[in-house]
């Protein structure tokens, strides 16, 4: 037991991942309040809620949202909350642009393929050669279907046991989030923009690289394997260079700051 006048608590993460995870948190800043984890559990168990009529989708969705609205009334005499826009007035204003992309043709045959679970037999056509024993499961077809929306790659690699990337002018004619991304960079770029690109997928960070590669584009990185000191020396040559364009960032390379 840690003996202390006060406790304080920083966290990037308010509402945390679970609730038992939450509630560790809460019991160690204030074990006389949050003693009990069941207790806390019960707090929040919405298991009533939904009408017959409603989907399964729609009730989960109603139960998610009663959870963080009780969260928040709990959590509200506790938690000092501060979000950027209060700390650091210079930001611009942030504005939020959806843009949709069409599939290609290969990702339109590769997903149909994925949901009749005919996959492999149609890699064997193409390439006519048998998939490789290491090729990935395709148990969890949406996992693979969010792959292929990315890029076909990200699977025909591992089935083909290719070991080459595409070039970049096939990396943007097997997929149409290329082909809308080229359109972005080129405008971009002859109005001096910098850009920055997100991606939970290293994989698809590697595909990205290559095509800029291809273009005489040479992007800086940071992935969950970027030492800390990398990271700050990259992002200084990006901020300070003129002929840094693009910048490829995880978003699980956290940990190191």
């Amino acid at each position: 037991q840690i003996r202390c006048g006060n406790k304080l608590l920083l966290s990037g993460t308010p509402l945390q991942n679970n609730l038992a995870e939450l509630w560790s948190l809460l019991h160690f800043i204030l074990p006389d309040v949050f003693d009990n984890l069941s207790q806390f559990q019960s707090w929040f168990d919405f298991s009533n809620v939904g009408r017959e009529d409603q989907s399964a989708a729609e009730v989960e969705a109603e139960r998610r949202q009663l959870v963080v609205s009780k969260l928040h009334s709990i959590l509200r005499p506790f938690l000092l909350r501060r979000i950027k826009q209060d700390v650091e007035t210079s930001l611009p204003r942030k504005k939020e642009i959806l843009l949709y992309a069409s599939m290609s043709p290969t990702q339109l045959q590769m997903c149909q393929a994925l949901v009749s679970r005919t996959l492999s037999e149609m890699v064997t056509k193409k390439t006519g050669s048998t998939p490789i024993k290491s090729s990935p499961q395709l148990n969890n077809v949406l996992m693979q279907l969010r792959k292929t929306a990315n890029h076909p790659d990200l699977i025909t690699s591992q089935l083909d046991g290719s070991v080459e990337y595409p070039s970049g002018e096939d990396l943007v004619a097997q997929c149409g989030k290329f082909r809308l991304m080229e359109r972005i960079l080129d405008r971009l770029k002859t109005r001096g923009h910098k850009v920055l690109i997100f991606s939970q997928m290293t994989r698809m960070l590697d595909l990205i690289s290559i095509y800029l590669e291809g273009k005489g584009l040479h992007p800086l990185r940071i992935d969950g394997s970027v030492p800390w000191q990398k990271r700050q020396e990259n992002m200084h040559i990006f901020n300070t260079n003129p002929e840094y364009f693009v910048f490829l960032l995880s978003t699980r390379a956290g940990g190191l700051g």
